[in-house]
């Protein structure tokens, strides 16, 4: 997470060129099931255990962020497809709900990783269709559509002691408990 944040922030300074460094060492770095470590080294050791899944949406958003940016060309971004499948498919198998919200101290369902997961999904669903994986490419886009339909039933309460208190019908819970999420995880096999 921190390492897409500071890229965002060199290519917003002009550094193009270390931005694409960043993600091409997200590249290298990616774990076969297609997360990353929650933390590591400079030498791409992990640190610790745990899964955060907005660490696994973020990289691909820094290459969605590259290319819209013009900072990829066309024929570079096919490179990243393989990347990206992993990890939008990673989303799917582990998600929606978060093993660690980004506080890395409790799990469920986050708005913030919910946001990362259905925007990654999206990107992930035009470069499956870019490049021809039309499955994959349908895959992500239902899951990404069914998340971000229930995104308020999972995350956004009404009428409780808080939104009485302030005067307002409702609002987003930082992290909601996650009980039967296998129910909305699967539409099909990727």
């Amino acid at each position: 997470r921190d390492l897409v944040e500071e890229a965002t922030g060199l290519l917003a300074a002009g550094a193009v060129e270390e931005a694409i460094q960043t993600l091409d060492f997200l590249r290298a770095t990616q774990k076969p099931q297609g997360g990353w470590p929650k933390n590591m080294g400079a030498d791409g050791r992990p640190e610790g255990d745990g899964v955060q899944l907005d660490e696994a949406a973020l990289p691909v958003l820094l290459l969605d962020l590259l290319h819209r940016h013009g900072a990829l060309e066309e024929a570079r971004i096919g490179t990243y497809w393989p990347m990206v499948r992993r990890a939008a498919s990673f989303i799917i198998r582990s998600g929606p709900a978060t093993g660690q919200d980004r506080w890395e101290n409790t799990p469920g369902l986050s708005p913030f990783t919910l946001a990362t997961e259905i925007a990654a999904l999206l990107v992930g669903a035009r470069l499956g269709d870019h490049f021809g994986d039309a499955r994959a490419a349908a895959f992500f886009r239902q899951t990404a559509d069914l998340w971000n339909s229930l995104i308020e039933p999972w995350t956004y309460v009404t009428d409780t002691p808080l939104s009485r208190r302030i005067g307002v019908e409702g609002y987003y819970v930082r992290i909601a408990p996650s009980p039967g999420m296998r129910t909305y995880r699967r539409l099909g096999a990727v």
